[in-house]
């Protein structure tokens, strides 16, 4: 059917309750993302994420403006969240998030699930371009978090230059 996954395992150096807290702060979101991809958030229903929250974003990719709205279907505090795409030119958009505590830090598992339409295009756009795109923006997204988390805990900076991905890239189609 075209299903395709996107999970990645990173360690960051912060305890789960500050990790967890600014990936669901909606006021720090936008600044983990690249600049050019023009990310906007044009609503949202409060500062933290939670369950039944939602956010209508705007950004562009590959010169064309997109429009959706990220909608929270799950959330336990500093276990797990996780958000649906609904009204977006994807017919299918799944991102979890699970935080566990380890020595000196926090893993987050990162799991997105999604589809193109166009079932043939979709899975070779996907193949030749777009999981290496996502690739890309997550571990950009994940350096800038960790600079950040480090910069208000100056102890953990000193381990680790940057987060250590612990597993890369997966696809599977569906």
């Amino acid at each position: 059917m075209g299903l395709c996954v996107y999970s990645e395992k990173i360690d960051f150096g912060s305890p789960v309750e500050k990790v967890f807290k600014s990936l669901t702060d909606t006021d720090f979101l936008l600044s983990l993302f690249p600049t050019s991809l023009g990310f906007k958030l044009q609503k949202r229903s409060g500062r933290y994420l939670g369950t039944g929250c939602s956010l209508s974003f705007e950004a562009r990719f590959l010169g064309l403006t997109l429009r959706w709205i990220s909608y929270v279907n799950s959330f336990s505090a500093n276990r797990h969240f996780s958000y649906i795409w609904q009204k977006s030119v994807l017919p299918c958009w799944e991102h979890d998030f699970y935080f566990e505590p380890i020595p000196g830090g926090t893993r987050v598992t990162e799991c997105i699930l999604y589809r193109f339409p166009a079932r043939g295009f979709g899975t070779c756009f996907n193949v030749l371009f777009f999981r290496r795109f996502l690739r890309q923006i997550y571990r950009n997204r994940n350096e800038k978090l960790f600079r950040e988390l480090s910069r208000h805990n100056p102890a953990h900076a000193t381990k680790a230059a940057q987060p250590r991905p612990i597993s890369g890239v997966r696809q599977r189609n569906f």
